[in-house]
């Protein structure tokens, strides 16, 4: 069988340099107590002057069946070794550059920000083990200024956590401290016409892009680089939103994964592409913010309070066949599964059809296109053409419709057929065991009243997308992050919703975004904010199921079931950066989850394959309306078709994991599960074969 994984084509070979980098063995290096792997290069404290990791001089710290961990009494460096495939993850490259660390810091003093860290200005360094741990204690300077951070480092099996207590780290007066950037060297590599080989065209980063993409290291670029912020807070506005606060790195036949675990909410991953960087280094890396600010050099506003709380990130060193971006989403996911951010296993493992109704944009007749009537109708459709799991959401069938103007508690639209015909549409749904949810925005409201602010005092926006656009209205209405009280008004009203009324669950129609902060208040804090969060949805499952409308890893413990997860990346794919199914490799048989309804693309069979390959369910969305280009009969037979033969071929893989995922060839694409069952999915118009078996044109094929 021809099996492609993360090949590029021959053309793309051919323009790149055959010369190979080979890195010195180490595979003796458990032997001995001394990283004697390499020739010795100068570690300068002087910033601007060359800094790279001495490779004689990490002192064996700790050690595991797996790894072990080298720090440098010196420099204070770090180095990861994986016993298995020998490689060693420096957070001080091998290479020499000129700002290398093991952390830095962005501070302010008089008003100015600099960045300062652990190389450039270490003036002191101290560790000392007890057990599976190590105590670390960095002092830096900045004039006659000091700053102490204390580092905690665990191992366990293969798994590095590196903890930061931000409470335990002290600064001398006037200093404060902005941000706190991770390990921002490890896993970094220097490609050149010179070291790189046919071999580093299978390296790369994995990165948090929607679903996840990989970005070669070894290629030029026009993807440059790249912030993105955990969770979708907009901490800054060229930020991309990622729902997990994690990335892997693949080198050679090694790879690495990273997980925060602690400390989340105020974290950003950052990637700086090589020829974007003047020491040509690509690097990805954590960032996490401990005093939020704006403004400009000489006029910065500064958050009263910082962030005090633990951040810790969990590494891990993969090998050989583990050591790709589906490796490294097992690691992940195990990772989140112990620090209790992913469920280990699905409430339910069935394999339900996602449909989403529309019902008017602001309560209006003019503006009503599905009442309540219709929407029983629609499922009666269903039931009687077979389709026996269903999850229904009604969005803009409450007070003010989609754009939910009403700020008082959620009411059924009087002009959709009013409580009593919502009543009798649950009663229908009850009887026939399908699942109706309410779907409403209970993170963000429509005017200024109750709305979080910023450090400025200004109002945190979000746009929200009109699912009836260009039929009526405007393609997207401002609305405004809620504050902590008024958030947790309004999850009480949806709870109120579900027991007067009888609907199975409420469906968080604004639940993109999941970490903010009111940065005005007096105790501007993300992680107060995902707490509140965190609470509000516990209590509204005690009542009724919960959906939430993407994929956030700190509010993925509440959910039953998640629409629109992201199934494409937010960067335009390209030759060196391409989607990978990461984050549903990480969310499978944890949740059941659907992309984006498929209706709403020119091309809706190939979102349907795309479901397929990433294990999603399948999603449409509807209108009663027959002048909607979403009216429900041009799709319902297609739907009935596709979704009945899924059901019958994949629907027992919901709760089984993700085990494997490669391009088997042009345009074909495998997804594997626990037991060895495989998917393949067919984009092109013409047969392919797979073994004995034709898998047809824009089709798909399961085998075991």
């Amino acid at each position: 069988m021809f099996r492609k994984k993360n090949i590029l084509s021959a053309a793309v070979v051919l323009m790149l340099t055959a010369a190979l980098f080979i890195l010195p063995s180490c595979s003796a290096a458990n032997k001995i107590n001394k990283l004697d792997i390499g020739t010795k290069a100068a570690v300068s404290d002087v910033s601007g002057a060359v800094r790279s990791i001495d490779t004689r001089a990490p002192e064996r710290a700790l050690s595991s069946e797996a790894a072990e961990l080298y720090l440098d009494k010196k420099t204070g460096a770090v180095s990861f070794y994986d016993r298995q495939s020998g490689k060693i993850w420096n957070s001080l490259p091998s290479f020499e550059n000129s700002f290398a660390s093991v952390f830095s810091l962005t501070v302010l003093e008089n008003n100015k920000l600099s960045v300062i860290d652990s190389s450039g200005s270490l003036a002191g360094f101290s560790y000392k083990t007890a057990g599976n741990e190590v105590d670390a204690f960095y002092e830096l300077s900045l004039g006659e200024a000091r700053i102490s951070v204390p580092v905690s480092f665990e191992l366990n099996s293969g798994y590095l956590t590196v903890k930061i207590n931000t409470k335990e780290i002290t600064v001398s007066e006037g200093i404060k401290i902005i941000s706190l950037s991770f390990m921002p060297y490890l896993g970094a590599v220097r490609y050149t016409s010179e070291n790189s080989g046919l071999e580093a065209l299978e390296d790369y980063f994995l990165v948090p892009d929607g679903p996840g993409a990989v970005l070669r290291t070894a290629m030029e670029s026009d993807v440059r680089d790249i912030t993105f912020s955990v969770y979708g807070k907009n901490y800054y506005k060229e930020s991309i939103a990622s729902p997990v606060a994690a990335f892997g790195v693949k080198s050679g036949e090694a790879g690495l994964s990273a997980a925060v675990i602690s400390g989340a909410e105020n974290a950003l991953i950052r990637v700086i592409r090589s020829n974007a960087d003047e020491n040509n280094i690509n690097r990805i890396y954590p960032e996490f913010i401990i005093t939020p600010v704006s403004g400009e050099a000489g006029n910065i506003s500064v958050c009263d309070k910082s962030f005090d709380g633990e951040i810790a990130v969990a590494y891990e060193a993969l090998s050989y066949e583990n050591a790709d971006y589906m490796g490294m989403a097992v690691s992940v996911r195990q990772a989140l599964v112990n620090a209790g951010l992913v469920p280990n296993k699905a409430q339910t493992g069935k394999y339900p059809l996602f449909i989403t109704l529309t019902g008017s944009t602001d309560g209006s007749s003019d503006t009503s296109v599905t009442s309540f009537q219709q929407a029983e109708n629609i499922l009666s459709l269903l039931k009687g053409k077979g389709v026996n799991e269903i999850n229904m959401i009604l969005e803009g069938f409450f007070s003010g419709g989609i754009s939910a103007k009403n700020q008082g508690s959620f009411r059924p639209l009087s002009g959709l057929g009013g409580k009593k015909a919502f009543s009798e549409l649950n009663s229908y749904a009850s009887s026939q065991q399908l699942n109706v949810f309410a779907g409403l925005p209970l993170m963000t409201v429509r005017g200024i009243t109750g709305a979080l602010r910023d450090i400025n005092n200004e109002k945190r926006e979000e746009l929200i997308y009109n699912g009836l656009f260009p039929y009526i209205g405007d393609e997207t209405q401002t609305r405004y992050f809620s504050s902590l009280d008024k958030m947790s008004e309004q999850f009480s009203d949806a709870i109120d919703v579900i027991n007067e009324y009888g609907c199975r669950g409420i469906a968080v129609l604004d639940s993109k975004i999941s970490c903010e902060a009111d940065l005005s208040s007096e105790e501007p804090s993300y992680k107060k904010y995902s707490e509140r969060l965190s609470e509000n949805l516990s209590a509204l499952r005690v009542h009724g199921s919960v959906m939430l409308d993407s994929v956030n890893m700190n509010i993925l413990r509440f959910a039953d079931f998640v629409r629109n997860t992201q199934l494409e990346t937010n960067i335009p794919e390209t030759a060196d950066y391409t989607a990978v199914p990461f984050i549903p490799a990480v969310i499978h048989s944890s949740c059941i989850y659907a992309g984006k309804a498929s209706n709403t693309y020119a091309a809706p069979t190939l979102r349907l394959l795309k479901s397929v390959e990433y294990g999603a369910a399948l999603h449409y969305h509807w209108t009663a309306s027959s002048e909607s280009d979403k009216y429900y009969e041009q799709t319902l037979g297609g739907a009935v078709d596709f979704y009945t033969r899924a059901l019958h071929e994949l629907g027992d893989l919901s709760l089984l994991r993700m085990t494997d995922h490669y391009e088997y060839e042009s345009g074909v694409y495998c997804t594997e599960y626990e037991g060895g069952i495989k998917v393949y999915v067919n984009y092109n118009n013409y047969s392919v074969l797979i073994g004995k078996v034709s898998v047809l044109p824009y089709d798909y094929l399961r085998i075991g």
